[in-house]
């Protein structure tokens, strides 16, 4: 059985290519080595259609991804190459958010993130009242 499961980063956007009406992917995956921190392998990897239209859409340079694939190794002349070949993708971690722009493809001045912050609670009065009748008729 041919299976490999790797976790890493994407070294670079996914670049795309086309071969006979189809799209192809390809990109490097930086890939820590679990015994030593000082190690790091890079893996050149290739995904097909329309599962590579999505990763490149929401994954860019430094993205963390688990790819689920089986390993190729192609031999042109006296060279060999290895490659994964990914049938599937969990995406772990998005690359950072375009600059905002406005309709006109202007950058926004407020560059900063958006931060969600926490409104206060209002103050109620707990203390008990005292009802009193209303003075004079009632309007019905």
């Amino acid at each position: 059985m041919n299976q490999v499961t790797l976790i890493g980063n994407l070294t670079k956007d996914l670049e795309v290519k086309e071969f006979s009406g189809s799209k192809v992917y390809n990109g490097t995956l930086a890939v820590a080595r679990s015994y030593t921190k000082d190690k790091t392998d890079f893996i050149p990897i290739s995904i097909w259609g329309q599962l590579g239209e999505t990763v490149a859409k929401y994954n860019g340079k430094g993205s963390k991804i688990l790819v689920q694939g089986e390993i190729n190794i192609d031999q042109v002349g006296e060279k060999y190459f290895t490659k994964v070949n990914v049938r599937d993708v969990e995406f772990l971690g998005s690359k950072k958010e375009p600059t905002r722009k406005d309709m006109f493809g202007n950058p926004l001045v407020d560059d900063e993130p958006i931060v969600a912050k926490k409104v206060p609670e209002p103050e109620f009065d707990t203390t008990p009242k005292k009802f009193t009748e209303p003075e004079g008729d009632l309007p019905f």
